[in-house]
């Protein structure tokens, strides 16, 4: 006698995810720009997810998705988004997805990006801030 066979549905989550719903999230690939990012402890070059990504002035997201960088020098950038994850870019240019709608949880990220969220969020208002749940 043989057994039915039993379907059992897992459910993985990602508690390092900085996005609630990301089913509802919008983002884009760019490619982000390794100008101006400090290494870490290790000689790494890391952006952290969460951090804010801008395009030069006069250039639009969708056509010049190369141009993307993580600092604005003055007047000659434009915010765009955030970094959907931690970019390695020790080796150069990286690709990555920019965030440009959706929800954001700041307990998820670390405290100099929330900071740096926190500076520039009234300029995304597609993306909603808020304190979820603590991991």
């Amino acid at each position: 006698m043989s057994m039915p066979n039993k379907v059992v549905t897992t459910t993985y989550t990602n508690d390092n995810d900085f996005i609630i719903a990301p089913e509802e999230a919008v983002a884009i690939s760019v490619i982000v720009g390794s100008t101006g990012v400090s290494s870490d402890a290790e000689g790494r070059y890391i952006i952290p997810k969460g951090t804010p990504l801008y395009v030069a002035n006069e250039k639009s997201i969708l056509i010049d998705r190369d141009e993307v960088m993580t600092v604005s020098s003055a007047n000659s950038a434009v915010l765009s988004g955030l970094a959907r994850h931690d970019i390695d870019v020790s080796r150069g240019n990286a690709n990555d997805a920019l965030l440009i709608e959706g929800y954001v949880d700041l307990y998820k990220l670390d405290s100099a990006t929330e900071s740096a969220v926190l500076e520039v969020a009234a300029n995304l208002p597609k993306i909603t801030f808020m304190k979820g749940g603590k991991v």
